[in-house]
C-alpha cells in the first residue's frame, strides 16, 4: 500500500497513510506522527504556467518521527494504590497524630478536612490530569504553557530537597524495624550503655533507702497511704488502719525520671549534641541504614512503573500495620 498525498494548502504537504503495512488509529493501529515537508508549489508534477509550459517540481517526502511508547500501569488499581501512597506515607502516618495531639486533638480535624477537599484534593486531581494528559515527566509536562514551564523545574528541586530528609524517616523506620526482633526489646528495659541514671521502666513514685518499721498505734495516719508503703518494703506485709510505718529513706517524684523509649530515640538513634558546636560522631549503624534504604528505593523504581505498581501494594498498606 503506497500512502496518498494531500494537498491541505500551498507549500504544505501531509500523507493520509503513516506507512505502508501500519494499520492507522481507525483500524486500531497506533499511527506514526509524520513531520509536514512544505513543498514547492501547488501540485507537484503538474503543469502550471501560461502557454502549457511544464514546470517539474522536485519530489516531495514525508518524514516518519518514530513514536516512543510510555510505560502505562498494568491494573488501574496499581495506579490508585500509587495515589494513596503519594498521600499516605510513612511520614504522614509518623507525622499526623503529633499534629493532632499539638494542635488540640479532635478539633484539629474539622480544619483539616476542610482544607483537603477544597485545597488539597483539588490541586493534586489537576497535577494528575496533567501527567496523564501530556504523559511526561514533571518538567516536559509543563511544554502544555511554555510561561510555566518554571514550575516544573521548581517542583523538581523541591522534591529533591525533600527527598535528603525524608529519606531519613525511612532509616528510622528500617532501624527502628531491625531492632524489634531483639529479646527484649532495647526501649523496653533500663542498663543499656545509653541509658542515664533518671531511666526509670516504673513511672509510679520511685522511693529509694527502702527500710520500714511497723509501729502499733490505734490512731493512723492519713498522710502516709499504705499502698505506697506496701509497694516499697522487700517482703509484702498486712497492713491494716491500725497499723503504721516508720518510713525512712527519700523519694524521687515521676517528673524526673526519663522512659527508656525517649533515651533510645534521643541517645541512641537521634545521638543528640549539645547543639551546634558539637557535631558528634557518625553512627554507622545509621548509615548502613541509610545505604539500604536507598539500594531498596533504587530497586522499586527502576523497572518504571511495572515494578513501582507491584511495590505500591506493600508500602501503601505497611505504614497503616
Amino acid at each position: 500500500m503506497s500512502p496518498e498525498v494531500e494537498e491541505n494548502s500551498p507549500g504544505d504537504v501531509r500523507l493520509s497513510q503513516m506507512e505502508a503495512g501500519i494499520p492507522s488509529e481507525e483500524e486500531g493501529g497506533v499511527a506514526r506522527p509524520l513531520v509536514p515537508v512544505p513543498g514547492v508549489g501547488v501540485g507537484a508534477g503538474g503543469c502550471e504556467g501560461g502557454g502549457g509550459q511544464t514546470q517539474t517540481q522536485p519530489q516531495v517526502q514525508a518524514t516518519a518521527v518514530p513514536y516512543v511508547e510510555r510505560e502505562t500501569w498494568t491494573r488501574q488499581m496499581d495506579f490508585i494504590m500509587s495515589c494513596v501512597g503519594f498521600a499516605v506515607g510513612l511520614g504522614n502516618v509518623w507525622r499526623f497524630p503529633y499534629l493532632c495531639y499539638k494542635n488540640g486533638g479532635g478539633v484539629f480535624l474539622i480544619p483539616y478536612m476542610i482544607i483537603v477537599f477544597i485545597g488539597g484534593i483539588p490541586v493534586f486531581f489537576l497535577e494528575i490530569a496533567l501527567g496523564q494528559f501530556m504523559k511526561q515527566g514533571g518538567v516536559s509536562a509543563w511544554n502544555i504553557a511554555p510561561l510555566f514551564k518554571g514550575l516544573g523545574l521548581a517542583s523538581m528541586v523541591i522534591v529533591f530537597f525533600c527527598n535528603t530528609y525524608y529519606i531519613m524517616i525511612l532509616v528510622w523506620g528500617l532501624y527502628f524495624l531491625l531492632h524489634s526482633f531483639t529479646n527484649p526489646l532495647p526501649w523496653a528495659t533500663c542498663g543499656h550503655p545509653w541509658n542515664t541514671l533518671n531511666c526509670t521502666e516504673n513511672f509510679r513514685r520511685a522511693c529509694h533507702n527502702r527500710s520500714a518499721l511497723p509501729l502499733l498505734s490505734s490512731t493512723p495516719d492519713p498522710s502516709i497511704p499504705i499502698s505506697l508503703l506496701s509497694s516499697v518494703v522487700s517482703s509484702p506485709l498486712n497492713l491494716s488502719s491500725s497499723t503504721l510505718l516508720l518510713f525512712n529513706g527519700s523519694c524521687v517524684e515521676p517528673e524526673g525520671m526519663r522512659s527508656p523509649v525517649i533515651e533510645f530515640w534521643e541517645r541512641k538513634v537521634l545521638r543528640l549534641s549539645g547543639g551546634l558546636d558539637e557535631p558528634g560522631d557518625i553512627s554507622t549503624h545509621m548509615v548502613l541504614c541509610l545505604i539500604a534504604t536507598w539500594v531498596i528505593v533504587y530497586f522499586c523504581i527502576w523497572k518504571g512503573v511495572k515494578g513501582t505498581g507491584k511495590v505500591v501494594y506493600f508500602t501503601a498498606l505497611f505504614p497503616s500495620l
